[in-house]
């Protein structure tokens, strides 16, 4: 929760340093000659890969949690087969 909230705050920051940019009104005209143009196809290409790396990262936080779990399970086997031999 506290990274949601430093991000919402960073994006009002980003938000309103944009809007005092653009001046009094808000309105900034657009020259047709400095606009950029960008290939659909290398937009595709971005928005791939940057959804691969999501799911690469999710994938490896999962592989993560779950050998941490599986430690956790296995030392709590341990104990349970030391504590179950001590009793009989």
């Amino acid at each position: 929760m506290p990274r949601l909230a430093a991000l919402t705050c960073l994006l009002a920051t980003c938000l309103r340093a944009a809007a005092t940019r653009a001046g009094e009104d808000g309105f900034v005209p657009v020259d047709p000659a400095t606009m950029e143009q960008v290939d659909g196809r290398t937009m595709v290409i971005a928005a791939y890969g940057v959804i691969l790396a999501l799911v690469a990262a999710y994938a490896l936080l999962l592989w993560r949690r779950e050998a941490s779990l599986g430690r956790r399970v296995r030392a709590l086997e341990r104990r349970l087969e030391v504590g179950g031999a001590s009793k009989q």
